[in-house]
């Protein structure tokens, strides 16, 4: 069997898909994040570069190894479905 190759092109539809999945994500956990900071009332800003960083982050590392991000990105995934699990309560309600 042959084993199949990695083309520039599907590098680059990689890197795009994950440009916008990792936007996304790093989206939702930074307003989760400033969320919980705000309703403790503390002062901490939590600063939006984690947003860029972690979008740069993630669409290099599709650029370079296109199942290692994607593998990544599923277990982010898990762990943020996982904390909205645990702060449902049994009735379904917040």
């Amino acid at each position: 069997m042959k084993k199949e190759k990695t083309t520039f092109g599907n590098r680059v539809a990689s890197s795009f898909v994950m440009l916008l999945a990792s936007f996304i994500t790093a989206l939702i956990i930074w307003g989760f994040v400033f969320l919980f900071v705000g309703r403790a009332g503390e002062v901490f800003i939590f600063p939006f570069n984690f947003v860029i960083y972690a979008t740069a982050a993630f669409t290099t590392l599709a650029f370079i190894a296109p199942n290692a991000s994607l593998n990544s990105m599923g277990w982010v995934w898990k762990k943020i479905e996982n904390f909205i699990k645990a702060l449902k309560n049994d009735s379904g309600a917040w």
